[in-house]
């Protein structure tokens, strides 16, 4: 599961990289099931000083600040993690590391509402992607499925 320990880990990872902490920013991706593993870990190690500050992001999580930083980092809680052979990866990665493309699909298009006179729905949709820039700004956190 992950455990704040597995948090300073990648940190200390970036850091030997040699990338600033201080003037970067720190994005984690998780999953809603590493949410529930880090309310237990604050939930059960209560004396650890790990599991106070873990407890305050989980209290403004739940509050609606979906914008608060946990250690740090500022989490996106996403599905998209697979889990292979027991294991999901989650990431830690500096947001400079990655670029996001420009649109390679764009859509648009005008319908009538048939319902309403004189009325029409204009939509338009564009696929975007997100590339890596330095493979050194990402690190991967393994952590087995319990």
């Amino acid at each position: 599961p992950l455990t704040p320990w597995k948090i300073i880990r990648g940190k200390k990872l970036l850091q030997e990289n040699d990338f600033d902490l201080d003037r970067e920013e720190l994005i984690l991706a998780i999953t809603p099931t590493a949410v529930e593993d880090l309310t237990y870990y604050a939930s059960t190690v209560q004396n650890e000083p790990w599991a106070k500050i873990v407890g305050s992001w989980l209290q403004e999580y739940h509050n609606g600040n979906k914008m608060a930083k946990l250690m740090g980092c500022t989490p996106i809680i996403t599905n998209r993690i697979s889990a292979t052979s027991g294991v999901r990866n989650y990431a830690l990665f500096v947001k400079s590391s990655v670029v996001r493309s420009a649109a390679f699909d764009f859509k648009m298009s005008m319908d009538r509402l048939p319902r309403e006179r004189n009325k029409g729905l204009l939509q338009a949709s564009a696929w975007v992607g997100i590339g890596r820039r330095r493979d050194e700004g990402i690190v991967k956190l393994p952590c087995y499925n319990a």
